[in-house]
């Protein structure tokens, strides 16, 4: 077996340790999970794409670019695809989480929703002599942690790999962010360096549930994309390749 299979099977036997920790939970149709795709007989190698390293395109400070955006330094962005990697509408390129290389075909889908706080950035991606054209679409909608109601979410501890240990008990805002500062430290009860606190289940605030068609987690999570039923629907019915999506288990509004 090949190291990629072995890291695919990894994966593979995490996610399923996840779910069944987490349970069939009822919760909201509004929300349906999205990630890009690392299935091989749609996308080839993953990541796709890979930045042209000639130049500098988008100013990078650290930061997570949770609630602004990197300004452009050149235009357009040009990435090279790899040699083993396949065109599709939504091109994977190991960029920030909540980015996404979108063909026109893909772009003309998502403007017809609620975008929300997002920029736009003109990118071209190469293989040979063949160019395409795509659109760098930049989210920075996530969800706060004061949109959420503690008193009826659930946490527990993960380990660095992401799998789940236990159940946390967290009162408040402040205990959660507190509690994932010790996670991360080690400090937290049961905790090894560099173990998270990860969300089971989380309810929003009356009024306080997204109302962008795609939006990120926050500090709840660095990860995690979540899209509106209405663009999930128009998505697959428009038959873009380069998602993958999965029923939403653990929001609820």
């Amino acid at each position: 077996m090949d190291e990629h299979s072995e890291l695919d099977d990894l994966v593979l036997q995490i996610e399923s340790e996840v779910d069944r920790f987490i349970g069939d939970q009822s919760a909201s149709r509004n929300f349906v999970a999205a990630m890009l795709s690392t299935e091989r007989s749609e996308v080839g190698d993953y990541p796709q794409a890979s930045l042209d390293t000639s130049k500098e395109y988008l100013e990078d400070d650290g930061d997570l670019y949770q609630d602004r955006f990197p300004k452009s330094l050149h235009e357009p962005i040009v990435l090279e695809l790899s040699r083993a990697a396949k065109w599709t509408d939504v091109l994977s390129a190991g960029l920030w989480s909540h980015a996404f290389l979108l063909s026109d075909k893909a772009l003309a889908v998502f403007e017809q929703f609620d975008l929300g706080k997002s920029k736009k950035y003109k990118a071209e991606v190469r293989r040979g002599k063949e160019v395409q054209r795509y659109t760098l679409l930049f989210v920075a909608n996530h969800v706060l942690m004061e949109d959420i109601d503690i008193g009826e979410c659930e946490f527990y501890l993960e380990e660095m790999s992401g799998s789940p240990k236990h159940l946390v008990e967290v009162s408040s805002v402040e205990d959660l962010k507190q509690k994932k500062v010790q996670a991360m430290k080690g400090e937290l009860e049961g905790s090894k360096r560099f173990n998270r606190l990860a969300y089971k289940k989380l309810t929003f605030m009356a009024g306080h549930a997204p109302k962008p068609a795609i939006f990120g987690m926050g500090k709840l999570s660095a990860t995690e994309t979540y899209v509106r039923r209405e663009l999930y629907e128009a998505l697959r019915d428009a038959g873009l390749t380069g998602l993958e999506f999965r029923r939403n288990n653990k929001l609820f509004d």
